[in-house]
């Protein structure tokens, strides 16, 4: 299974923004082991940002307090591992591909990412090598499909329809190489389209949301080749909706094999007015549509291709077991908000972040227990 790491709710959710640094030696290529900073086992209160779990008991999270933490009791108590601050840094980004393995990108005021990776769950990290942005202070994710090949698209700052540059390595983040970008001359069949999000499920086959031309309100990308070339995807929406779609990227997920999951949002004058699910088995050719709950907020955790989850716009929480041709509203003991991200790692464990504070529940969505913070 291949699926969006959100962390929070919203279009550019993936990266994550800490301000932490990472520290060692610069330089293209150069490894170096750069120790985590010494810190405590954390039972007290620390204000987490959200949490990234694989399986029940193993986790990451990161805190508005600034680093990145792990744990192994689910999510009870949380362990400090971040790298030794470097002075100066404008903003990290992580990216979580296991339990163990993960990769933190430090950001310098001049626009020059440095590339550190743990195999150990953050006892040691490693310097793997640096990459200057097209864009400096831009958007920055970072999508990594295995320990040796991961992509970085960079936009510039703001939120849709953007200039975009992509890198891409097979080395682990030793090097880089720029293998695409936006283009806004009309030569644009092969480009990327402008800003979006990225979510590769292998090396070559990757999804990715944008505008061609800067303008619309967006649409579907697929390419095959690692992002060399993409292609437009359609989805099936009537004429009197098509000039109020809005897709949600950031809940698009992926699963082996190939079922594609995405929420398409209807808006007339700023106003939602409808919502969908759309699912696709082959890439994209053909779809299977089901509705949304009323009022279906972008909050949304599949943990498979038939069970998912959704909070709405006014804190409802739903729940499905047949990729969304039906939906049960839960009764919850704890009110939610659409801003709250949340994770299923089975089909009843789960974990939502509410204002720092973490809560688990082991009957799908039931009841919510306090367990951090």
């Amino acid at each position: 299974m291949k699926k969006k790491a959100v962390m929070t709710a919203g279009i550019f959710a993936f990266a994550l923004v800490v301000l932490v640094g990472c520290g060692g030696t610069s330089g293209t290529t150069n490894q170096t082991t750069v120790s985590h900073t010494p810190a405590p086992i954390f039972s007290s209160p620390v204000s987490l940002n959200g949490v990234n779990f694989f399986g029940v008991q193993n986790g990451w999270a990161t805190s508005s307090n600034g680093g990145v933490f792990v744990t192994a009791s689910g999510g009870r108590e949380w362990k400090h591992v971040s790298p030794k601050l470097t002075p100066n840094n404008m903003a990290t980004f992580y990216d979580f591909l296991n339990q163990n393995t993960a990769w933190l990108l430090d950001e310098s005021k001049d626009g020059t990412i440095t590339v550190c990776k743990t195999f150990d769950r953050g006892r040691y990290w490693t310097q793997m090598g640096t990459l200057h942005l097209a864009y400096p202070g831009g958007g920055v994710q970072v999508d990594f499909v295995d320990a040796l090949h991961g992509l970085i698209e960079n936009t510039l700052p703001g939120m849709m329809s953007l200039p975009a540059v992509l890198y891409s390595t097979n080395n682990g983040g030793s090097t880089w190489k720029q293998i695409n970008s936006t283009d806004d001359s009309g030569n644009h069949s092969n480009k990327m389209p402008f800003g979006g999000e990225i979510l590769f499920h292998t090396a070559l086959d990757g999804w990715l949301y944008g505008s061609p031309r800067g303008f619309d309100m967006g649409g579907l990308y697929h390419t095959n080749n690692g992002g060399l070339q993409w292609h437009h995807i359609d989805i099936p929406v009537s004429k009197k909706d098509h000039h109020a779609v809005m897709l949600f990227p950031s809940t698009i997920v992926e699963f082996n094999p190939q079922v594609l999951i995405v929420p398409v949002f209807f808006q007339r004058n700023g106003v939602q007015v409808d919502q969908k699910l759309y699912s696709s088995t082959n890439d994209g050719l053909t779809w299977t549509v089901h509705n949304l709950p009323a009022d279906s907020s972008a909050n949304i955790s599949f943990l498979n291709g038939a069970q998912g989850w959704v909070i709405s716009m006014n804190g409802a929480l739903y729940q499905t077991d047949n990729s969304g041709h039906t939906w049960k509203l839960l009764q919850p003991n704890l009110n939610l908000n659409a801003t709250y991200p949340f994770q299923f790692a089975t089909a009843v464990d789960g974990w939502v972040v509410v204002n720092g504070k973490l809560y688990y529940t082991r009957d799908s969505g039931e009841w919510w227990e306090k367990i951090y913070g």
